[in-house]
């Protein structure tokens, strides 16, 4: 049996920006978003909808490469591995 996992996709369309967030138990285990290293794009994309919690602004990527990660997904059942990931330390 796969280990479990979970993602939190949130998504902007207009600002053209998305971020997942991460739970598996697979090495290393942990909680992780995505993770942007060139630009620290200005949009705000909810954690939680319940919730006022936000995404850091440096999880949010373009939608093409959010779109390439959620395909990796869907075909590994793994944590995509074409973009760059943080360790998230909240909820």
């Amino acid at each position: 049996m796969a280990d479990p996992h979970e993602a939190t996709l949130a998504v902007d369309p207009e600002a053209g920006y998305a971020a997942i967030r991460w739970f598996g138990m697979d090495p290393p285990e942990g909680l992780y978003v995505t993770h942007n290293s060139e630009v620290e794009p200005q949009v705000d994309l909810l954690t939680d909808g319940g919730t006022p919690n936000y995404f850091p602004r440096s999880a949010a990527l373009s939608l093409g490469d959010i779109r390439k990660a959620l395909l990796e997904f869907v075909s590994t059942g793994k944590r995509p591995a074409g973009v760059n990931w943080e360790w998230f330390d909240r909820l």
